[in-house]
């Protein structure tokens, strides 16, 4: 009975260990609910480039609500990057900038809305833009 004692203290600790193990592993920014809506947003902005060049602008104003939910749970989020060593003022920088993206999204809908090719193509351009600054900005290396 005496070897069993240490056998399952030795078990508790190595089960320990890997459910510590596991979380510490399981905190990467490919995991955050940031990097699923950023996701999200960049396969949804790929088709609908698509579509606005090939002036299906009913197929792209069909991908909008998904993009405005995505900014709007992106805004409560804090990126991976500032996490842990984020002053608020750079929060704060973050949230600017994902309040700006959203105004873009809803000039893209005007653009959609009014079968504007021009219009929607310059609010595009300048949505990328804005995906450039934000990720050199925010984004952190690892991701």
């Amino acid at each position: 009975m005496k070897l069993m004692f240490p056998m399952k203290k030795t078990l508790i600790i190595t089960l320990s260990s890997f459910v510590l193990s596991t979380a510490a592993v399981a905190d990467t920014c490919s995991e955050t609910a940031l990097y699923g809506y950023m996701e999200s947003m960049s396969s949804n902005m790929q088709t609908l480039s698509r579509s606005v060049r090939s002036n299906d602008f009913s197929a792209a104003q069909a991908l909008m609500p998904e993009l405005h939910d995505a900014v709007a749970n992106a805004q409560s989020q804090t990126p991976f990057s500032l996490r842990d060593n984020g002053s608020e003022a750079r929060i704060n920088q973050y949230r600017q900038a994902i309040n700006d993206l959203a105004t873009l999204f809803d000039e893209l809908d005007e653009a959609l809305a009014a079968n504007d090719q021009r219009m929607a193509a310059t609010v595009l351009n300048n949505i990328g833009q804005a995906r450039r600054s934000g990720h050199s900005t925010f984004k952190a290396r690892s991701c």
